[in-house]
């Protein structure tokens, strides 16, 4: 019997609300673009990186539902848990534009929101942080393993439009170029975390 042990939480989900706020997300993002053309230079080479828009409404409020409407119906969080969006920035990739690979220190978890995703529009990897350690495991396992455990080096999300995925902020991930003719729109954003001890009061 294999026991996997020590997992990474990834999550993935869809945002209820999405399809009615989809137009209005897309034109909020290209009036921010046009607000301040030249952006932020983080992790994109070509493309487009926004300031920070935690201020303002629309985004913040159907992403926050969504995230919401994920957990709250669920046991899988601690009761005495909260959890807050730090900072959310959007991203637009043309054709050939990238993320190069990074993490997003000072925060708990991160997250991508994906909100025009064209056919062609490319994925998001994943590196596994143990990759140096385990390299020569991945060669000593089956196919059938592997593949029934996600042992890999790399994972791979081909996104859809509405789709988010959270994970831990210290995961290594980027974003392959952009291969269609469209502009490929994402918001990504950082979660702080904090727990109650359950006898506090």
């Amino acid at each position: 019997m294999i026991n996997p042990i020590f997992p990474i939480m990834l999550h993935s989900f869809e945002i209820k609300e999405f399809e009615k706020n989809k137009d209005n997300l897309i034109k909020y993002i290209y009036e921010e673009k046009e607000k301040d053309p030249v952006g932020v230079q983080a992790t994109n080479i070509g493309g487009w990186h926004s300031k920070d828009l935690k201020k303002e409404g629309l985004l913040l409020d159907v992403l926050v539902q969504g995230i919401v409407g994920y957990f709250a119906p669920t046991n899988m969080v601690n009761k005495n848990a909260k959890m807050s969006i730090s900072n959310i920035w959007a991203n637009i990739n043309g054709h050939n534009d990238l993320n190069l690979p990074h993490n997003h220190p000072r925060a708990d978890l991160a997250g991508v929101w994906w909100i025009k995703v064209p056919p062609d529009s490319s994925n998001i990897i994943f590196n596994s942080p143990s990759f140096f350690e385990e390299f020569p495991l991945y060669e000593f396992y089956s196919d059938e393993v592997k593949n029934q455990l996600n042992f890999h080096p790399t994972y791979y999300i081909t996104p859809g439009e509405g789709q988010v995925v959270v994970f831990p902020s210290f995961l290594t991930h980027w974003v392959e170029p952009n291969k269609s003719q469209e502009d490929r729109i994402s918001v990504s954003f950082n979660i702080d975390l904090s727990t109650t001890p359950s006898n506090a009061k």
